[in-house]
């Protein structure tokens, strides 16, 4: 597993805090996932994208 280090503003680490309390996971877990998520969705877009080129 690669560790990644990143600036995020104030507000927005604040919102990722609640979000992660209310979900009973830590901040860094919650962002790891909120990753990972966004980026599937994001390769699935791109291959139906593609899929409709051929089409």
């Amino acid at each position: 597993m690669k560790r990644l280090s990143a600036s995020i503003p104030d507000k927005l680490y604040e919102r990722l805090e609640r979000l992660a309390e209310s979900e009973g996971r830590s901040v860094s877990n919650l962002v790891s996932y909120l990753l990972e998520y966004s980026i599937e969705r994001k390769i699935e877009g791109y291959e139906k994208e593609a899929q409709n080129a051929k089409a």
